[in-house]
């Protein structure tokens, strides 16, 4: 984090012009970067195709404009001329999700950087004119404040697989606005507008008016869409998708399925039967280690270390859950580790089913 942050803050100060690129064992990204601001980043072509498959509301070019994509330049164009109908969503997506892969950066690990001297422009186009470069030091602020909030954010969402229902009914013609239309712009100052009204009309306990982005995300809370789907069917990005739908929450626009949220907002001291099941799980399969790890005394004189124990413990979790928790907190409520242990190490969750885990301190 600190070095990447030294290196962007030393391009910024210096109003460097030229390319980055990022390389880790996560991902690869290019920085398109003209005197300290970024123009734009993007991964490889064929990833960078397949995170706009993976949005459902964009087209993607065919197969033989993709195949002859060589610059940042052909990606955008190839892409917003595909989806004509749909020009400012289509923007609005490619600007907010150059902007995620900028932020993500910092959250990769056994970073290696390459960057060179070369001429950054931005095509007189209007498939351009979405492009606002902006200043590296405040994409800085940003991706240091994303950093700070985002374990806690997750903490709270919880699992990907939660369902959220919107107490606001918003009209059909309100909703299906959202995001559709040939300008995105147009659509929310009319749909927001009826939408809020309807809010409005509806609502006496809504301790605040709605923000757009609530607004967007608010049909899609239907009380079936996973919080992974969700996330995959809005613009936003997971920050800021789950950002919203966390501060709707707190407004009470919407809650989890199934009334969690009658004792506290946040919560979960309902035990459900699949918390049963899990403590059950991870009661027996602690046994099982327990009693093997006593055999293994008896005849080798040897015990785990502190970091397998926590090991072992975030696979029986996993086994369980299907990801990694979200912290080692979560492996202390389900009595699976100590909170000496979880103070003892450093957890930092890379992927559902993939973490970083390192000693604090010698036990």
């Amino acid at each position: 984090m600190k070095k990447l942050h030294d290196f962007f803050t030393d391009l910024f100060q210096k109003e460097w012009t030229g390319e980055v690129d990022i390389f880790s064992s996560q991902a690869h990204a290019t920085l398109a970067i003209k005197k300290g601001r970024l123009v734009f980043a993007y991964r490889p072509f064929t990833r960078a195709f397949e995170r706009i498959a993976a949005f459902p509301s964009i087209q993607l070019p065919p197969s033989e404009i993709i195949s002859n994509v060589q610059t940042w330049q052909d990606f955008i164009r190839s892409v917003i001329r595909e989806n004509k109908l749909k020009e400012s969503l289509t923007k609005l997506f490619l600007d907010l999700d150059q902007k995620e892969l900028f932020f993500r950066i910092f959250l990769w690990s056994n970073v290696e950087l390459s960057f060179r001297e070369v001429n950054v422009s931005i095509p007189q186009s209007l498939d351009f004119d979405f492009l606002n470069p902006c200043p590296l030091n405040s994409l800085l602020s940003e991706a240091t404040k994303r950093l700070s909030e985002w374990p806690k954010i997750k903490e709270q969402m919880g699992s990907s697989h939660r369902i959220f229902t919107s107490h606001i009914i918003i009209t059909p013609d309100a909703s299906s606005e959202m995001f559709v239309g040939d300008k995105i712009e147009e659509s929310f100052s009319t749909a927001s507008s009826v939408a809020i009204e309807s809010v409005r009309s509806q609502t006496t306990n809504l301790k605040e008016d709605l923000s757009l982005e609530e607004l967007a995300i608010l049909p899609l809370c239907n009380g079936q869409n996973t919080l992974y789907e969700i996330v995959h069917l809005s613009p936003y990005g997971e920050y800021l998708t789950l950002q919203a739908i966390l501060s709707l929450w707190k407004k009470k626009a919407v809650s989890p399925r199934g009334g969690e949220e009658k004792e506290n907002l946040f919560s979960w001291t309902r035990i459900q039967w699949a918390d049963l099941k899990l403590t059950f799980l991870s009661f027996l399969l602690i046994s099982l280690i327990f009693i093997f790890n006593g055999i293994a005394d008896v005849f080798f004189q040897t015990k785990l270390l502190p970091q397998e124990r926590v090991t072992q413990s975030l696979e029986i979790y996993r086994a369980a859950e299907g990801v990694y928790p979200l912290t080692l907190r979560v492996l202390v409520r389900e009595n699976l580790i100590t909170q000496t242990e979880a103070e003892t190490f450093d957890y930092f969750l890379l992927h559902p089913t993939r973490y970083h885990l390192s000693s604090k301190r010698r036990l």
